[in-house]
């Protein structure tokens, strides 16, 4: 009995993936049309639009900021991250295990079902 409600979980927790990722996927499909409409599936395989991205200042520009933050931000979160957990793990001190389950609360959502 619980192999079949666990084969029905899995049943439904991908029909549920798949309806969330159908739209992404088919947008990401209908991009490479010529045409200046939404068409799927496209008649013909197409770059133009991407090349006017890419062409676009503005959007080139916002990438690399973009990137540049990003790597600003990860580099700050991995000396804090790292200096937090050297600390935790090797110090006694009063309030390690709030500082233990705050540190750990990301982990505590399930991810996979």
């Amino acid at each position: 009995m619980q192999r079949k409600l666990d084969m029905g979980a899995k049943i439904i927790s991908y029909l549920v993936y798949f309806f969330l990722a159908a739209p992404l996927i088919i947008i990401i499909l209908a991009s490479f049309s010529p045409t200046a409409y939404l068409k799927f599936p496209p008649d013909e395989f197409s770059l133009r639009w991407y090349k006017n991205i890419f062409d676009s200042f503005g959007f080139v520009e916002g990438f690399f900021n973009s990137m540049l933050l990003a790597c600003l931000t990860t580099s700050i979160d991995l000396v804090i991250g790292i200096s937090a957990g050297l600390c935790i793990a090797k110090y006694k001190f009063k309030g390690k295990e709030m500082w233990l389950l705050i540190s750990l609360c990301g982990k505590k959502i399930p991810l996979t079902p």
